[in-house]
């Protein structure tokens, strides 16, 4: 009901036309997609929304999560993509209820909405976190419901007991893994494993594989094991995951996996942010190169290389040069 309410007072009752013709292609996901933790662990999501092609304005993210299992502690809009939000955002009760709009001008593809911070109770078992009917994401030409509620992607939550089991030395963590493919008995192969640091909290990483595949990170503690999952969408031979939700301060390993149609697996794991960012080949401070133009400029839906930028700019000058050469010659011709 306080989704409703928000958008119908602020919107002037947009919501009240979801049956509108208008594609439905928005989706809502929640990240990490798969979190396994102990009792008394606190952990923290992050909703992202992506409109894909589609100009939106305002998004209003609920989902509901197991009481049983976890309780609420509080909502981060840190980053978020949104620069008005309702004063209704709530989390406890086994409800999550965010809805919030964004200042001119609108936005489009995948972005940060919020993040949530949760706490394991003592109870030990499986649930889900899922969202609900009343979720919504407005476009920006018709303040029309565009979002797809069966593509959007939920997440799953698994409490453990805690292991007795003595801490492995530092010089020589014990990481559990998943099998690795033997090459010769399956095709497929990881290679490219890339990170780009989006911010503090959030990396991406990518990689290639040589057949089609899913793609899947898995990651937690350093010298620990794998917590938390977060999955890809369709097959491909390129492959990108965002990983957000990280603590400041605590040092992370992950896993990139991808299975192929036919089953076969392939994995790299201990990889740690040091070893996914790569410096490629950024100029020093004093390097003379820096003053040269960038390689690529990116605007409001459109981007420009070098080669573009050169021919953007040089060539309206080259043919005021022509033309001024031209008018010069005339004049003397008519002086003579």
């Amino acid at each position: 009901m306080k989704a409703l309410f928000f958008f119908t007072v602020f919107f002037g009752g947009a919501l009240g036309l979801i049956s509108s013709a208008f594609a439905q292609t928005a989706n809502l996901s929640i990240i990490p997609s798969s979190i396994t933790v102990q009792p008394g662990q606190t952990f923290q999501i992050t909703v992202m929304v992506d409109t894909g092609s589609i100009a939106a304005n305002a998004v209003g993210a609920y989902f509901s999560y197991p009481e049983n299992l976890l309780e609420g502690l509080s909502i981060d809009t840190t980053g978020s993509i949104l620069d008005i939000i309702t004063p209704e955002k709530n989390i406890g009760f086994g409800q999550v209820e965010f809805a919030g709009a964004k200042t001119p001008p609108a936005f489009s593809g995948s972005h940060k909405i919020f993040s949530a911070t949760f706490r394991a109770k003592s109870g030990l078992g499986n649930g889900a976190l899922e969202f609900t009917t009343d979720s919504a994401v407005l476009s920006d030409a018709d303040s029309q419901n565009i979002l797809s509620l069966p593509s959007s992607r939920g997440a799953s939550i698994q409490i453990v007991q805690a292991q007795s089991s003595p801490s492995p030395s530092p010089s020589a963590p014990e990481v559990p893994s998943l099998p690795q493919v033997d090459p010769e008995q399956s095709g497929l192969e990881i290679f490219g494993v890339t990170g780009e640091q989006v911010n503090e909290n959030e990396i991406r990483i990518s990689w290639n594989t040589n057949i089609m595949a899913d793609s899947r990170v898995d990651y937690g503690p350093l010298g620990g094991v794998y917590s938390f999952s977060v999955r890809g969408g369709d097959f491909t031979e390129n492959h990108s995951v965002l990983v957000a939700g990280l603590e400041n301060g605590q040092t992370y390993q992950f896993r990139v996996r991808s299975r192929s149609e036919s089953g076969d697996i392939a994995t790299r794991e201990g990889l740690r942010v040091e070893d996914l960012i790569q410096s490629g080949d950024v100029q020093g401070e004093n390097d003379p190169a820096n003053d040269s133009l960038p390689e690529e400029i990116q605007g409001n839906g459109f981007g420009m290389n070098r080669t573009t930028l050169i021919l953007f700019v040089g060539l309206p000058i080259l043919v005021l040069l022509v033309i001024a050469v031209f008018i010069i010659q005339r004049m003397r011709a008519r002086r003579g």
